[in-house]
C-alpha cells in the first residue's frame, strides 16, 4: 500500500520521473519475487508513458514511448494477462493512432479485470482492479471517439454502434459512481477528484458525440470543479501540471462549446482562460466559481463545494 500511495501522489503532482524511480526501487528491492518486481516494471512503464504524453518534442516523445513499451513488456513476460500493462500498451497505440491495436488491448484488459473481480484475491488486488476498470472503461470510450473522428466510414459511426457506445458511456459513468463510493476510495478525496476529472473530461466529449448537450455541460462543470477542489492549498500560483490540466480542460471545452446556446458559459470560460494564463490560484478559483455555480445543486456528489469558503472573500451564492 505504501508504494500504491506513492504512485497516486506522483500522478497528482505530475512528477512522472519519480514514477520511474519508484518502479526502479520496487524492482530492485523485490528482484527475487517476480509477482512484486513486475509491479516495478509496470510503474517504470507508466512513468515513461506519462512523460511521453506531456512532451512536445517528437523525438523525446518517441523515446519515452519505446522505454514504456519495454517495461510493460517485461512485466507481461511475468504475467501475460496483467491488465494495467495491457492498458498502458493500449494508450501508446491509441496516441500513435493505431486504434485497432489499442481496442484489442483494451478489450483484453477489461475482460481480465472483470474476471479478476469474480475471484478470491487479497483486498489490495481488488483495489487495483477496481481502479483499473475505471481507467479502462473511460479510455476505451476515448479510443472509440477517436476512431469516429478519424474514419467517418467506421462502423462506430453507424446507428447500431452508436447505440452500443451510448450504453458504454452510461456504464462508465455508473461504474465511477459505484466504485468511488467504496470505503477506501471514499476516504481518499483527492484521489476521487482526480478520477472524476479524468472521467468527466472523456464523458463530456462522449455526451457531445451522441447529442446529449446538457450532460456534456454537466460533465465539463463536474470536471473543472473536481480539478479546482484538488488545487485548494496555501500556494499563490498553480503548478505546471495544474496548468497543463486546466489548459487541457479549456481546449476540450472550446471544441465542444461553439454556439450561442451557451453564451454565459462561453463568457465565463473566456474569463477562466485569462485567469489560467495568470497562473494565480486565487483568480483561477474565483473564475471556476463564476463559471460553475449556476450549475451546482443538480444532484451530484461531486459538485458540493464552493471555493468562496476557502478565501472568505467571495459572495457569489
Amino acid at each position: 500500500m505504501v508504494y500504491n500511495n506513492e504512485a497516486i501522489s506522483v500522478v497528482e503532482n505530475g512528477d512522472f520521473l519519480s514514477y520511474v524511480k519508484l518502479g526502479e526501487k520496487i524492482q530492485q528491492k523485490f528482484d527475487d519475487l517476480p509477482s512484486i518486481s513486475m509491479q516495478g516494471y509496470y510503474e517504470m512503464g507508466e512513468g515513461y508513458r506519462l512523460q511521453a504524453e506531456i512532451n512536445t518534442d517528437e523525438y523525446e516523445k518517441s523515446s519515452f514511448y519505446q522505454e514504456a513499451q519495454k517495461y510493460y513488456s517485461l512485466a507481461l513476460e511475468i504475467r501475460p494477462d496483467m491488465p494495467r500493462c495491457l492498458r498502458g500498451l493500449a494508450r501508446i497505440a491509441e496516441n500513435q493512432n493505431d486504434f485497432g491495436t489499442a481496442l484489442e488491448y483494451y478489450d483484453r484488459a477489461i475482460a481480465q479485470t472483470f474476471l479478476n473481480r469474480t475471484q478470491k484475491i487479497p483486498n489490495i488486488f481488488k483495489l487495483i482492479d477496481h481502479h483499473e476498470i475505471l481507467r479502462l472503461t473511460r479510455h476505451r470510450i476515448n479510443c472509440i471517439l477517436a476512431i469516429q473522428q478519424d474514419n467517418p466510414l467506421s462502423n462506430w459511426n453507424f446507428d447500431y454502434r452508436i447505440n452500443e457506445l451510448t450504453g458504454e458511456i452510461y456504464k462508465c459513468e455508473n461504474l465511477h459512481r459505484e466504485i468511488l463510493l467504496l470505503p477506501y476510495f471514499k476516504d481518499q478525496t483527492k484521489w476521487c477528484n482526480l478520477e472524476w476529472f479524468f472521467c468527466d473530461m472523456i464523458l463530456a466529449k462522449a455526451w457531445e458525440s451522441i447529442g446529449a448537450k446538457d450532460k456534456m455541460i454537466y460533465s465539463l462543470v463536474s470536471a473543472i470543479r473536481a480539478r479546482g477542489e484538488m488545487m485548494i492549498n496555501p500556494h499563490q500560483y498553480i503548478s505546471n501540471i495544474e496548468y497543463l490540466n486546466l489548459k487541457w480542460w479549456l481546449n476540450i471545452a472550446k471544441l465542444l462549446i461553439n454556439s450561442t446556446e451557451f453564451k454565459n458559459f462561453l463568457e465565463n470560460m473566456n474569463k477562466l482562460e485569462i485567469a489560467i494564463e495568470s497562473k494565480s490560484l486565487k483568480q483561477i478559483l474565483w473564475a471556476i466559481d463564476n463559471l460553475t455555480i449556476p450549475y451546482l445543486n443538480r444532484g451530484t456528489e461531486t459538485l458540493h463545494l464552493t471555493y468562496s469558503n476557502f478565501y472568505g472573500k467571495l459572495d457569489l451564492i
